[in-house]
């Protein structure tokens, strides 16, 4: 790779396992902590809430927190957390749900709002963010701060993966206490987590040039496409993300069964970026298989991004796992990094520079600039 198209979004990337790595005993420290046993006990349902690459994690964990705790979950869009959610739902038992609010700032309004509105109808909250003077951590009645240091500015990385190694700590301590599995088996469950950010590091490290011509291979697109279903999709919805933020190309997401009903109608595909996750765990991975026979029957291109042994003409390697409820921290790396190479390959500055149109401005709605509204039950 030339070296010219180094970029701060991929070193973001390369910086994944340094900051893991130095986080991760105060994180395990203070997910461990954060809860009393009689407080976890009391637990019978845990809902997360999030915007953005915030809602990414809490849809990453949701499948380990189901897994883990045994409890109920729920991951709720921040503005369904705040204005929609029934009242049947919230605090009808005493620490019930456990709301958990993410947000880096701790400052964008909609999540303030979701566990505002949850603390007032008796819900217990949590708030995970990286600003311990911030609103969110002021309103909420727990707080896990993630002591993430200051990197260069890019499309966000660092803060998903450490809201996802918090989360995915606190449902390890979660069922840890109620007796789900042994102390030993969370400990070989948190080791696996720190672990994955090497195996993470490696796969980028070892697809680095393949990934560097697919990128140029793709130069010319115009539009992106994710099919991704269970536990992938919070990559899905993460790289849709990036897509808009480091390139500013529109991007959608669905599953293989939507696909077919929908997106397989797409006119432009020769200018479209596909990817297409085909994970081992996957219970309805011969559904992806169709919809990849029926793109090649339109000769259509595509990237597969898979954990598995899979033939095809463009295919990204992530990390596997032992236990598939983690697999979201380690899955989205290969695809991001040809994301910070198409950016460089294409001119492209990151969401526009923040210059208008795109910039905030003084009475101009945003994430944060927004009328704090707590809608009543």
């Amino acid at each position: 790779m030339d070296q010219k198209y180094d970029n701060p979004m991929r070193r973001q990337l390369y910086s994944i396992e340094t900051l893991i790595t130095s986080i991760y005993p105060d994180t395990e420290k203070k997910t461990r902590t954060i809860l009393s046993t009689p407080e976890i006990y009391s637990l019978k349902q845990v809902v997360i809430t999030g915007c953005g690459d915030s809602y990414c994690a809490a849809m990453a964990a949701k499948q380990a927190f189901r897994k883990l705790t045994g409890l109920s979950v729920t991951v709720l869009p921040a503005i369904e957390a705040s204005r929609m959610e029934l009242e049947e739902a919230i605090g009808q038992i005493p620490n019930n749900p456990l709301m958990i609010g993410i947000s880096n700032s701790g400052r964008v309004t909609r999540v303030m709002e979701g566990l505002m509105r949850f603390r007032q109808a008796g819900a217990l909250t949590l708030a995970i963010t990286s600003n311990q003077d911030s609103p969110l951590a002021k309103e909420a009645e727990r707080n896990v701060v993630l002591s993430i240091p200051e990197f260069e500015k890019a499309p966000g990385i660092r803060n998903y993966v450490c809201s996802m190694l918090a989360l995915f700590l606190l449902a390890i301590r979660i069922g840890e206490v109620l007796g789900r599995y042994t102390m030993d088996l969370a400990f070989q469950y948190r080791k696996e987590l720190v672990d994955s950010v090497k195996y993470f590091s490696q796969s980028l490290k070892d697809q680095e040039e393949k990934i560097f011509k697919m990128a140029q291979e793709f130069s010319d697109v115009t539009s992106g496409e994710l099919i991704a279903q269970g536990n992938d999709v919070s990559a899905a919805v993460f790289i849709q993300q990036k897509m808009y933020e480091a390139i500013g190309l529109p991007c959608v997401w669905g599953d293989s069964e939507s696909w077919f009903h929908t997106n397989k109608f797409l006119r432009d595909f020769e200018h479209t970026l596909t990817f297409v996750y085909l994970s081992k765990g996957d219970k309805g991975k011969e559904r992806v298989l169709e919809a990849l026979k029926r793109m090649d029957y339109m000769k259509r291109s595509y990237i597969v991004v898979t954990d598995d042994e899979i033939e095809s003409k463009y295919v990204l390697d992530t990390p596997l796992l032992e236990h598939d409820i983690f697999s979201p921290i380690a899955e989205f790396g290969p695809p991001c990094l040809l994301l910070s190479y198409l950016t460089e390959i294409k001119q492209e500055i990151y969401s526009r520079g923040f210059k208008y149109p795109y910039c905030d401005a003084p009475g101009i709605p945003g994430t944060v600039e927004s009328q704090l509204n707590i809608v009543s039950l």
